[in-house]
């Protein structure tokens, strides 16, 4: 019985021994990670010199006695607060982090004048502000360039970002993210690759400027409403593997260059390029807004391949080249696929902008546009849901624009084609209208023309012409339908005068109405110029007068007349 109490007493000294060092190392481990060393504390860093064991250092000694020969090695052995920024100039080595943790505090690493330095367990990194490769955080000129830095694990920045300058090559394995600012900026002749994604960036999730380039394995995610996913400009190239994300899915300026093997998805512009500038997206594009914009002269867009077509898909406009009224014009989309909007599906202005759809067409409002001696070729069918008569329909080409459709036109609840001022349209398909067959617009009380209203003899073989000219320009304006009685094929799409993306605006046509054959060369033709002129003036000063247009079909018992009144006021 005298043995128990002595039993009890040591029972409970051996759990008060337990208690106590559980405790230790329960207040032990987290102030440690939060930085029980500092970077001027000895023995915490393992240090090569020359493959040469040295022995144990501070991390802030280990880095003062870094050069720029090989072998070269730091191993930091404890969890470091830095007081202050990592400042490399002219050195290599390697370095690890064989601890829980590396903690900047907001510092930044700064590395210039030709280091080489590969930087391990990138992922132990906490709290760096940014990382800095031969520039600074406002001077991206910094030092005399040429380093070499290879980042593996993912690095997080905090409020600047990693930043490339000069002609510096910077290698990250692993993924970018930065939780308040923009991601990595490529400037100068720099080069960058990332073998990982870019993500968590505001801003922009790439920048690439002047001469640089950057390569990426992965995606460039932005959120929609917080920057561009990657945007261009100067004489700079980036190269997307993967998807790309943002408010602005690209933006390309400048002669600079883009690449995208994925999807791009936007809330504005799923692609805007200008300035000579080259996208080519080879995965969907998808816009809240406009799904590619493309303008001013050289600059160039292509999505999808003849192989693997894509869809460009947009709330408002789905391809545009040009600015709207046709001023700093010139740009070239190509589109591989469909288009669907639900505003204007395709919309080419100004002088030589041209757009090539090898695909369908679907619009809410106009199925094609063309004006200001735009130029648009789709190879498929092209398709108007429309039911605004005031503004909308199938097809519709003005300004010299000039329009070319490998296949049907649909417009069920507005005009089938609208022309005016010189334009030019080639239908290799059939064309249906819910309101007016094909309306050349000269104004209020301009009248449409039905399927019977064409002109012969035609001025494109397997066609059907269907013409008017505008007194007041002087312009004329030409339809040419698919004959479905012709014996052949007619010419095809783009082999009409005038007609597709290479022909070029205000391409020399004949008069299509010109007939020295007509058995009664009494009746005024519509090419006389000096009679039409005499009408016009007649309008002018009488107020209103209505001018009959001739035109002819040859009958199989000969030719007749056949009377279009148009109102000229």
């Amino acid at each position: 019985m005298q043995n128990k109490p002595r039993r009890n007493i040591s029972k409970v000294l051996s759990l008060l021994l337990a208690l106590t060092v559980a405790t230790t190392l329960l207040v032990a481990a987290p102030t440690k990670a939060f930085g029980l060393s500092s970077d001027t504390d000895p023995d915490t860093c393992q240090v090569w010199l020359g493959g040469v064991d040295q022995g144990l250092y501070s991390l802030k000694d280990a880095f003062a006695m870094m050069d720029d020969g090989p072998g070269n090695k730091i191993v930091v052995l404890d969890d470091i607060s830095l007081s202050e920024n990592f400042e490399l100039s002219h050195q290599s080595f390697d370095f690890y982090v064989d601890a829980d943790s590396l903690n900047f505090e907001s510092y930044a690493i700064n590395i210039w004048d030709g280091s080489d330095v590969t930087f391990n367990n990138c992922d132990k990194y906490a709290g760096i502000s940014g990382i800095f490769v031969d520039c600074t955080s406002s001077d991206a000129t910094y030092g005399s360039g040429g380093s070499t830095v290879v980042f593996n694990g993912d690095v997080t920045c905090h409020y600047s970002t990693l930043c490339v300058a000069q002609d510096a090559v910077v290698t990250l394995n692993g993924d970018f993210a930065n939780t308040l600012k923009s991601g990595p900026v490529v400037c100068g002749t720099a080069s960058l690759t990332i073998n990982g994604n870019v993500k968590e960036a505001y801003g922009y999730g790439l920048f690439v400027q002047d001469s640089a380039t950057a390569f990426v394995t992965g995606n460039v995610a932005v959120p929609l409403t917080n920057g561009t996913g990657v945007y261009a400009t100067g004489n700079a190239t980036a190269t997307i593997l993967g998807t790309v994300s943002g408010t602005d899915g690209v933006e390309a300026h400048g002669i600079s260059k883009v690449i995208v093997c994925s999807t791009i998805l936007a809330r504005t512009w799923g692609i805007c390029a200008s300035g000579s500038s080259t996208v080519i997206a080879y995965g969907n594009v998808s816009s809240n807004d406009e799904g590619i914009f493309a303008t001013g002269s050289g600059t160039n867009v292509t999505v999808g391949t003849s192989s693997a077509p894509v869809l460009v898909s947009s709330n408002h406009c789905g391809v545009r080249a040009g600015n709207y009224g046709g001023s700093d014009a010139g740009a070239t989309v190509t589109v591989y696929g469909n288009v669907t909007s639900n505003y204007d599906g395709v919309y080419a202005t100004g002088d030589s902008s041209e757009i090539a759809v090898f695909g369908n067409v679907y619009a809410g409002s106009n199925g094609v546009l063309a004006e200001c001696s735009g130029s648009v070729q789709v190879s498929g069918d092209v398709s108007s849901s429309a039911s605004d008569t005031s503004y909308c329909a199938g097809v519709k080409a003005v300004g010299e624009g000039v329009v070319t459709v490998g296949g049907d036109v649909s417009a069920p609840n507005t005009h089938g084609v609208w022309v005016q001022s010189g334009s030019k349209v080639t239908i290799d398909g059939a064309l249906t209208a819910g309101v007016s067959y094909i309306l050349f617009d000269n104004g209020p009380g301009s009248t449409p023309f039905g399927p019977e209203d064409y002109s012969e003899p035609t001025t494109k073989p397997g066609y059907l012409t269907y013409t008017f000219m505008e007194l007041s320009m002087g312009d004329w304006d030409f339809v040419w339908l698919l004959d479905p009685n012709s014996p052949g094929p007619g010419n095809g799409p783009g082999s009409g005068p005038g007609a597709g993306p290479g022909a070029g605006p205000g391409a020399s046509l004949p008069d299509p109405t010109l007939n020295t054959t007509d058995p009664d060369p009494a009746i005024p033709q519509t090419g006389d110029t000096l009679t039409l002129w005499a009408f016009a003036l007649m309008a002018a000063l009488l107020g209103a007068v209505t001018l009959v247009l001739w035109a002819r079909r040859r009958q199989s018992a000969g030719w007749y007349t056949k009377d279009s009144s148009r109102s000229l006021h």
